[in-house]
């Protein structure tokens, strides 16, 4: 596990540079071998939901690497960072009803980034959502 696939870098010798090897492990990077996979489950994901694979690397792409948030995020959470929606989203209230709600209460897009919502709001977005209900 870690290892770059069997024979990626070929039969090594002295004049490899590391610049080459860099080189391979990049072309790895972009254009993945499925046969040979480093990570079985990113693997897995990739051949059978890809745009779930697309997503969560986006995902941790923002969260470890400090990528900037995805245009699509913000878009289909109606310009919210994703962070503020899902939590009602997971307490079990549709993603558009979240949304709106946000929007009613005057919710501040700030760009579509994450920032944490001052309880009041809080407050205000969960009447605006059992009222919908």
């Amino acid at each position: 596990m870690g290892e770059v696939a069997p024979g990626a870098l070929g039969s090594w010798d002295p004049t490899h540079t590391i610049k080459v090897s860099l080189d391979t492990v990049v072309k790895l990077l972009q254009y993945p071998n499925p046969d040979f996979p480093v990570n079985e489950e990113a693997n897995t994901l990739f051949l059978s939901n890809n745009s779930a694979f697309r997503e969560r690397a986006q995902d941790w792409a923002v969260k470890y690497a400090g990528a900037p948030a995805a245009e699509t995020h913000s878009a289909s959470y109606g310009g919210y960072n994703r962070k503020l929606i899902d939590p009602y989203i997971d307490a079990g209230y549709d993603k558009d009803a979240v949304v709106e709600a946000f929007k009613y209460c005057g919710i501040d897009r700030n760009n579509g980034q994450d920032y944490t919502l001052e309880e009041a709001y809080q407050g205000d977005i969960l009447a605006r959502l059992s009222d919908a209900e």
